[in-house]
């Protein structure tokens, strides 16, 4: 199936869910947020402004999101990801046509002032209940965004490395082996972020091209 085809059936089948950030102690911060719809630039999803959680997506840049559908009904559907988001403007949004009440979930709980943040490169897994069928769809979209923005540069870690694990904790795909000194970056996994080297009180995390 097409990377759009799957988006836009994930949006449709999944339009309340949880979404989490981490806060400066490493601790997951989550709130109600709306999966609103997709296009080619990725999965758009509504957040309270005034809530917590929104200073800490629009800070970290990344997200965590579960959703489900039919979670009592013999039929359903559940989704997780997690990604790399940027903030998207609400009208364009507001305009999908699969979409014309895009925001009414978080109306419906109070929320007044609505943030959009565009979902554009992720991995998870869609789970399918059908006809007492369970079906299981990997999900991952976004790579190509993201190589062609950084496929001529590679963080690695240099001599000056003094295990401090710093950089372990800023590091979403977990790619940084730690074990031993200087800590090495899995390349393969490393989605050149850049994470590692601002944490690294060291300066010893650096780009090479």
């Amino acid at each position: 199936m097409e990377y759009m085809d799957d988006l836009a059936r994930i949006a449709a089948a999944v339009r309340v869910a949880c979404v989490a950030a981490v806060d400066d102690a490493g601790l997951p911060v989550t709130c109600t947020a709306e999966v609103a719809g997709a296009d080619g630039d990725g999965l758009y999803v509504l957040v309270d402004r005034a809530d917590e959680c929104y200073k800490l997506l629009a800070s970290r840049k990344s997200m965590a999101l579960a959703g489900v559908e039919g979670a009592l009904d013999p039929d359903g559907a559940s989704l997780s990801l997690r990604g790399r988001i940027e903030e998207a403007a609400i009208e364009a949004v507001l305009a999908f046509a699969a979409a014309p009440d895009a925001g009414a979930a978080l109306r419906a709980l109070g929320c007044c002032d609505i943030a959009a943040f565009r979902l554009y490169q992720a991995t998870g897994e869609l789970v399918e209940r059908r006809d007492g069928q369970v079906s299981r769809m990997p999900v991952r979209f976004g790579e190509e965004r993201m190589n062609a923005r950084v496929k001529a540069r590679s963080y690695i870690v240099t001599d000056e490395c003094d295990g401090c694990r710093a950089c372990v904790s800023k590091c979403a795909e977990g790619c940084i082996d730690v074990s031993i000194v200087p800590a090495v970056i899995d390349q393969d996994r490393c989605t050149r972020c850049g994470n590692c080297a601002t944490a690294c009180f060291q300066e010893a995390v650096i780009v090479v091209k």
